[in-house]
């Protein structure tokens, strides 16, 4: 393919000179890089962090609260386990292993009430979190930046 050369109003104006080829290409004399288009701007976007469902933890919570009342207070209980008594965490463990089994293993017997007590509030919490997703609720809480809640 044949090579363009200058037009004659170029030649005319600047002669055959580096000037006049620069002001063919669109210089005007400086000197810019080669592809002196923009390059593309990084947005700086913030990482969603680590958030807490608090709808599902409270539907999870239920349970072992409930098995933790189930023979006396709640705090007697505690504080025994805290004291030491492994038995007492035990039978503890195994109240809230089945609110969601229903296998009680320290009276080796089936419960399927702990289980539907387990399971159902578990499940309540699950659509809490969905209704107030949907509400737009945790987008709110997000919004206004408040750290690791979320409904």
């Amino acid at each position: 393919m044949p090579r363009r050369g200058l037009p004659a109003a170029i030649i005319k104006k600047y002669g055959v000179t580096k000037k006049a080829w620069s002001v063919f290409r669109g210089r005007k004399g400086s000197k810019k890089s080669k592809g002196g288009g923009r390059m593309a701007r990084r947005r700086g976007g913030r990482r969603g962090g680590f958030t807490i469902p608090m709808a599902l933890v409270a539907g999870l919570s239920v349970p072992p609260i409930r098995a933790a009342s189930a023979q006396g207070a709640f705090p007697g209980r505690v504080d025994a386990i805290l004291k030491g008594n492994t038995l007492e965490a035990q039978a503890l463990v195994s109240d809230w292993m089945a609110h969601y089994i229903g296998y009680v293993a320290h009276a080796n017997v089936w419960r399927w009430d702990y289980a539907a007590v387990g399971w159902g509030t578990l499940l309540l919490g699950a659509v809490a979190h969905k209704v107030a997703g949907l509400l737009g609720v945790n987008r709110a809480l997000g919004r206004a930046k408040v750290p690791l809640l979320r409904i």
